[in-house]
């Protein structure tokens, strides 16, 4: 959240306190709480519909439940509304299955016309997808100079480094299925074998019901929609919910890969170039002449799979790989994902990106100049005047822990808290991580020296001068070279005003850059 503080329990906790202990202890708690303050505000809006859910239904468990648990939640109600069964007996409900093959799940819809891929899918059908607790890991096919990776959960492109620029001639397009799993489902009548069609049913009505919210303006009633349309697919394979069918999972996820597969035959055989593919969607760089032949064979497929196209215009895309992209619509917006993420977003009451990395946001910032602005990262990085797009942050898990250690001949280790915020600099500190020692079978220390030689028979030095003591603790540098400024505390945000080392940041920028051809 970019406090100007950042503090762990200053004190172990079943350690004993004096009373001037006691008095930061309470300090603690107090900035503690005033911090969980600020991430309700920031949260209002996620809050907010959470509360107009237990209104709207009746229902207070939900103020607490993630968007997962909300759309399983009223899921059950809903089920259980239509059925007149109880939720007590609905709840322990499962469908399990010892093997899944191919044939069990594949729609007879699915048909290639190149023998290459009708071979593969005569050889998928008999393929064993689950025997036991063994699953099918998938497999790699070349298709007209690329190739993709299928499996259980999605098709993906293997993508390049690359970047794609159009040309006054050109078209970038990215065909995006508007809702895939959710209609998939609804269109094909996929349903848990053990809730029956009556799951169908609710299903497609709560979709109906969504679309109508949307015009209407019912915002609860549409946010339930989306969160019941898109949450509830991983629980199809969650053995810890009613609604577990792994065999209904498969026959969403391959078909809908195998799907737009035959929309990857179609533009291969009719020579459109596809440069990415992922899960729902693909990208095809082709010259404007050639647009109505796709539009063509978007039609076709949407006939096919029963499902509708959303497309986006794109100036340029830059792939790192098939997970990671910054690219330029028509329009002139840029769109991130991955290492390009600036997270722009997160000034929002809808931000929900709070479990993610945003350490050294300078980087993908500088990127976006790179990319978008055609400005090098070395004159916008030292020019750039936030210094929290220039902090990194750690966070020691179980036993383990962090020291500042000084640069100098004489050595000094300060001990850090758990949550360490810092910047490399170009004086400063070596930030080192302390893991505990790993032991053997026979309980001794695997680093400890005198232990193996003395199992080796050997005399070792260590048994002759006893103030020779063995480090039991391992360490690792954290930033192997450098050198860092904790930054726990930060009461002046203007970059300019620190140690900052730019050519670090700057070289890894260039990390990225210096991969895309």
């Amino acid at each position: 959240m970019r406090s100007s503080k950042i503090e762990s329990l200053p004190y172990k906790p079943d350690q004993d306190l004096t009373n001037q202990m006691i008095d930061k202890i309470i300090e603690y708690c107090h900035y503690d709480v005033n911090q969980t303050y600020q991430f309700y505000l920031k949260s209002s809006g996620r809050i907010k519909l959470r509360k107009d859910f237990v209104n709207k239904y009746n229902y207070p468990s939900l103020i607490n439940r993630p968007d997962v648990g909300i759309a399983e939640d009223l899921t059950m109600k809903y089920y259980c509304e239509l059925t007149g069964k109880n939720r007590y007996d609905v709840k322990d409900l499962r469908s399990t299955y010892n093997v899944i093959k191919g044939n069990d799940v594949i729609l007879p819809l699915i048909k290639f016309q190149s023998p290459l891929l009708q071979e593969w899918l005569i050889n998928l059908k008999n393929t064993t997808l689950k025997n036991n607790n063994v699953f099918w890991k998938g497999t790699i096919l070349n298709l007209y100079g690329n190739d993709y990776q299928i499996g259980l959960g999605g098709i993906h492109i293997i993508q390049e480094s690359l970047q794609y620029k159009a040309k006054n001639n050109e078209f970038i397009i990215e065909s995006d299925c508007s809702g895939m799993y959710p209609t998939f489902i609804c269109n094909h009548n996929q349903f848990p074998a053990h809730l029956g069609k009556e799951f169908l049913i609710f299903y497609k009505d709560i979709r109906e019901k969504r679309m109508l919210a949307k015009k209407t303006g019912d915002k609860v009633m549409d946010a339930a929609g989306k969160l019941i349309g898109n949450g509830l697919f991983g629980k199809f394979g969650s053995d810890t919910s009613f609604l577990f069918d792994l065999k209904m999972l498969y026959t969403t996820t391959l078909n809908n890969q195998l799907f737009l597969l035959m929309l990857i035959e179609q533009c291969g055989l009719n020579n459109i170039r596809i440069i990415s593919a992922n899960t729902d969607s693909i990208t095809v760089y082709i010259d404007k002449s050639t647009f109505p032949k796709y539009e063509s064979i978007i039609k076709k497929w949407e006939e096919i799979s029963l499902h509708t196209m959303e497309h986006t215009y794109y100036n340029f895309i830059v792939y790192r790989d098939v997970n990671n992209y910054i690219c330029e619509t028509i329009d002139s917006k840029c769109k991130f994902k991955g290492c390009f993420d600036t997270f722009e977003d997160s000034s929002s009451d809808k931000f929900d990106g709070w479990h993610k990395d945003q350490s050294m946001l300078i980087v993908p910032i500088a990127l976006k100049q790179y990319y978008c602005n055609n400005i090098l990262p070395e004159y916008s990085i030292p020019n750039h005047s936030n210094i929290y797009d220039f902090c990194k942050c750690i966070k020691a898990k179980g036993d383990n822990s962090f020291i500042a250690r000084t640069n100098t001949i004489n050595s000094v280790d300060k001990p850090l808290q758990k949550v360490v915020r810092y910047i490399i600099s170009k004086e400063g500190i070596k930030l080192i991580k302390i893991l505990p020692p790993i032991y053997d079978e026979d309980g001794n220390n695997k680093a400890d020296k005198v232990n193996k030689a003395k199992k080796k028979g050997q005399t070792s030095i260590f048994d002759i001068i006893d103030d020779v003591k063995q480090d039991i603790n391992r360490e690792s540098e954290i930033e192997s070279g450098y050198l860092c400024t904790i930054l726990n505390k930060i009461e002046d945000d203007n970059a300019k005003n620190y140690d900052i080392n730019y050519d670090y940041y700057i070289n890894e920028c260039y990390k990225i850059i210096n991969k895309i051809k």
